[in-house]
């Protein structure tokens, strides 16, 4: 039984992409994986999931990118991103 919950994970590491995969959807969170920013654009505006998981450091699109994009879009900037990065930036958060 499924929360009706969909996640978008925007993780181009197909191990690491298995894991959140698999935790979220045995906690019962409908999930989408899009392995880099472009695709992952494209599905957030399709989908229209409830929470985006964004890698920062992915082909195509930055991660970066995909989260200006998202945010500066009227119909999906409500839609609540988390980082989910190994960058040891501290001006990670100050540069988006």
């Amino acid at each position: 039984m499924s929360t009706g919950k969909k996640i978008l994970l925007i993780e181009d590491n197909l191990d690491i992409s298995k894991i959140i995969t698999y935790r979220l959807e045995k906690e019962k969170y409908q999930t989408l994986v899009s392995y880099d920013g472009k695709n992952g654009i494209q599905t957030v505006r399709k989908d229209s999931p409830d929470l985006i998981l964004l890698d920062l450091n992915i082909p195509v699109i930055s991660g970066y990118e995909v989260c200006r994009n998202i945010k500066k879009d009227k119909e999906l900037k409500s839609i609540p991103v988390i980082i989910l990065s190994a960058s040891g930036l501290e001006t990670t958060e100050e540069s988006m």
